[in-house]
């Protein structure tokens, strides 16, 4: 101090502070991982808390697993742990929505779809346009995403809104053989009527040379989906198109 007094406490905590760093540099050094973390955060970030137990997890042997790969097959902090969880448990609980929506839900949707055709028929002009064309382009994936998609849209709106100002397709674009009529697909034509379901699931003979295998004859297949989609969209003449 100015004064010439001593501070024993402010030494003591500087003391104590420099003895968590250097054990803190010594448990980076002793664990790769940990060293690894810290290798990729940016210039201006510095790490200087203690190390949090737990935070960091072995990854695995993810063999067992069977022979899907995912993008994370092994957890390597707790944070990518929990998101996993939620993600799995959004696409179990929209599978389990999906197996309710049966025939209590159904008829509201219907009537909503038919009350809304026959407002158009009769007090719209005929050019009348939805405000959205939605179109989902699917595949049998590995997680069935498509039934997160669907039950966030009848979750999200009331069967009045969502068929009064949308016009939903579901298009099967999976060419793959063997794999292009699969369970999921083929309940929910069966559990939702109101929307329009296609499959697309021909080769276009016009990328026979391309092969049947790799990226590029998925990519070529794709660019002819969506000018497909696209002609839907103009049919419809609505005012958003959302492929």
């Amino acid at each position: 101090r100015k004064d010439g007094s001593t501070d024993p406490d402010g030494r003591q905590k500087q003391r104590r502070r420099r003895r968590r760093l250097l054990s803190l540099d010594q448990v980076i050094e002793t664990n790769p991982r940990l060293r690894v973390t810290m290798e990729r955060l940016p210039p201006n970030v510095k790490f200087l808390g203690p190390v949090i137990p737990n935070a960091y997890v072995r990854p695995s042997d993810c063999s067992s697993r069977g022979p899907y790969s995912s993008m994370a097959p092994c957890y390597t902090t707790k944070a990518l742990e929990r998101e996993v969880q939620r993600h799995d448990r959004y696409v179990v609980d929209s599978l389990a929505y999906i197996n309710g929506f049966d025939g209590y839900a159904i008829p509201a949707y219907a009537r909503a779809a038919a009350a809304s055709t026959a407002t158009i028929d009769m007090s719209r002009p005929q050019n009348h346009k939805k405000p959205v064309t939605l179109i989902i382009l699917t595949i049998n994936r590995y997680v069935p995403y498509i039934a997160t998609v669907v039950t966030s849209l009848l979750r999200g709106h009331d069967p009045e809104y969502l068929m009064d100002n949308s016009d939903i397709h579901v298009i099967n674009i999976e060419r793959r053989p063997c794999k292009c009529d699969y369970h999921l697909l083929t309940e929910l034509k069966s559990r939702l009527p109101f929307v329009a379901f296609s499959d697309w699931t021909e080769q276009y003979p016009q990328h026979g040379h391309i092969g049947t295998d790799g990226t590029a004859r998925y990519y070529a297949d794709q660019r002819m989906d969506y000018i497909r989609a696209l002609e839907i969209c103009a049919r419809h003449g609505n005012d958003w198109c959302i492929i």
